[in-house]
């Protein structure tokens, strides 16, 4: 098969959930035999589009647009879909689907050279995430700006929905990761959607994302403390993710650990980052809590299997969690809010580290259970088993293509 994939932003400029998704499943894809093309925009000073193989099969197309924010948007619904029609008059693709739930809407497919049908994935609502993120930085504006930016807000989310509404529609399939996104799509934008609506989770690399085989020497590769409990997460420092509560969570678990030594460390880069290290030297935690920025992509998995739990407090919005498959891919315990599809990954392996609420107090009390009976809990913990089983690559991409049904 050729298979174009269109997201709005690639591997090769950004990092997070979503785009490692698109790259795995892309790689896997090609590995299998498909041609695999991924279009999307760069706002590098080049004139033509930019073409970069990542595999044998697997290319990028980086489409230039504008940096300012009206002309990058009018670059943007006139060039992808004159784009799209020039790579499928020279290739003629079988299949096309869509990640990016604001891509210029109603693109008339009968331009494509031969029949094809539209995938489009479902993560989680773009305007309601936005939406949500606007409240929370809202708070923070003097009174005078608040009313402009509400209107500003509420604009934009009813254009944003409507995008979104009218691409779900115009689709002929909707694959979604979890029954949390499943029950989402259906509550937005209407029942009728159900019916084409495909339920695939993520897939995580199981043999990039494995158990460690001496969990202190991979610490002293990082630079860690040996021997000492450690906690890990990595998100995107934004408001959805919790992270606030987390560093709360941690105080009061260290006042139940008092005189010991335990380690938090925080990867990822993010508009909220000022405001956790004010938070965690203001609570005298800066032996304890370490923000330590991007985790790059080899260091990631070595940080899954040097720590002994990875957290994911997440306080709204968590559309699957592909850190969650990627920890548990090594053998190391998760514990999560109950938040979106947390719930429905952690639960097949213990219910009990399940936080209670997002609240800090019920974090930490899921977290100090942990650490009171770390040993036991460690060597008895099994979670690659079924990963391995069940969200494999090779799996995962078998169930993609079956669904686009033209295999």
């Amino acid at each position: 098969m050729n298979i174009l994939h269109f997201y709005r932003f690639s591997i090769l400029e950004r990092m997070g959930g979503t785009i490692r998704y698109i790259d795995n499943l892309c790689r896997e894809m090609a590995r299998q035999g498909h041609r695999v093309d991924w279009l999307c925009t760069t706002q590098k000073m080049v004139k033509s589009p930019l073409w970069t193989e990542l595999a044998p099969g697997y290319n990028i197309c980086q489409i230039p647009v504008h940096s300012s924010w009206l002309q990058k948007e009018r670059d943007y619904f006139r060039k992808i879909p004159e784009m799209i029609d020039a790579l499928d008059q020279e290739t003629g693709y079988d299949a096309f689907i869509i990640h990016d739930p604001l891509f210029p809407w109603l693109y008339d497919r009968s331009k494509f050279c031969k029949k094809i049908e539209l995938t489009s994935y479902f993560y989680i609502s773009s305007y309601i995430e936005n939406a949500y993120n606007a409240r929370y930085f809202r708070k923070d504006l003097p009174d005078w700006k608040k009313g402009p930016d509400w209107g500003k807000s509420n604009l934009r989310s009813i254009i944003e929905r409507y995008i979104e509404h009218a691409n779900l529609l115009h689709s002929d399939r909707i694959i979604v990761l979890a029954e949390y996104t499943r029950q989402m799509l259906t509550d937005l934008h209407g029942a009728d959607l159900h019916s084409k609506t495909h339920m695939i989770p993520s897939g995580v690399d199981i043999h990039r994302f494995s158990p460690a085989t001496d969990k202190n020497a991979v610490r002293e590769q990082l630079n860690l403390p040996h021997e000492i409990p450690i906690l890990f997460t990595v998100r995107n420092l934004i408001p959805r993710m919790g992270l606030e509560n987390l560093i709360w969570a941690t105080a009061r678990v260290m006042e139940e650990f008092s005189g010991q030594d335990i380690r938090l460390y925080i990867g990822g880069r993010g508009t909220l980052r000022e405001k956790l290290q004010m938070m965690i030297t203001e609570l005298g935690l800066e032996h304890q809590i370490h923000l330590i920025g991007s985790v790059s992509e080899e260091e990631l998995p070595l940080y899954y299997q040097a720590c002994d739990f990875f957290v994911l407090p997440t306080e709204a919005l968590e559309g699957f969690g592909l850190v969650t498959l990627e920890a548990l891919a090594t053998n190391t315990p998760v514990i999560g809010t109950p938040v979106g599809a947390t719930p429905e990954l952690i639960k097949q392996f213990d219910p009990d580290l399940v936080t209670q609420s997002i609240q800090p107090d019920d974090i930490a009390r899921t977290i100090i259970n942990c650490l009171q009976q770390r040993d036991q809990l460690l060597n008895r913990w099994d979670s690659r088993s079924l990963i391995e089983k069940k969200y494999g690559w090779e799996v995962i991409t078998a169930q993609v293509i079956d669904a686009l049904g033209c295999a």
